[in-house]
């Protein structure tokens, strides 16, 4: 393991954004492997929020999004305890967690990739598509987990798709 020269509690936080693309009150999500609810997302490589939401989620659906709006909540920051993949176990070299940013904006399905580009394509949600945007969706956002970062997660996507719900009435 490698040793690092940087005291945990000064390492940044990586940022990064995710995306919520709402088309005829349907919300284009997927599921991850324990069945909650899953949009898009990642890092921001330094780019603007809007325009790291805007790339990241065509990257990973190879769709556009339009009208992007920053949601109203906090961004969240959660601190890494242990790696999950080897990707992460190299990004805890440089970062102390992640703090995370939520967009919406209108899914565009008017000028689709061919596919979905770069590792970025490998979003690892099944079952994506448009799905109706209601209170069971909106619960299926949270999964059994012990996990402290992915509760805080799970809460703010829950208050993230209330907002839009309530905005699309």
């Amino acid at each position: 393991m490698k040793l690092s020269l940087i005291n945990e509690s000064e390492k940044p936080f990586r940022n990064r954004v995710e995306v919520y693309a709402i088309k005829d009150g349907k919300l284009y999500c997927g599921k991850y492997k324990d069945g909650s609810l899953g949009v898009f997302g990642g890092g921001t490589d330094g780019e603007a929020l809007e325009e790291a939401a805007a790339r990241e989620f065509e990257e990973e659906t190879g769709y556009k999004i339009k009208n992007l709006k920053k949601a109203p909540v906090d961004p969240i920051e959660v601190i890494w305890k242990d790696a999950k993949s080897e990707k992460q176990k190299k990004r805890m070299e440089d970062y102390k967690g992640t703090r995370t940013w939520f967009y919406y904006g209108e899914f565009d399905d008017s000028n689709k990739k061919d596919k979905a580009s770069g590792d970025d394509g490998k979003h690892g949600l099944t079952d994506v598509g448009l799905k109706e945007l209601n209170d069971e969706l909106i619960k299926s956002v949270i999964s059994d987990t012990k996990d402290d970062g992915i509760i805080k997660q799970q809460k703010t996507r829950e208050k993230v798709l209330n907002h839009i719900k309530g905005i699309n009435k």
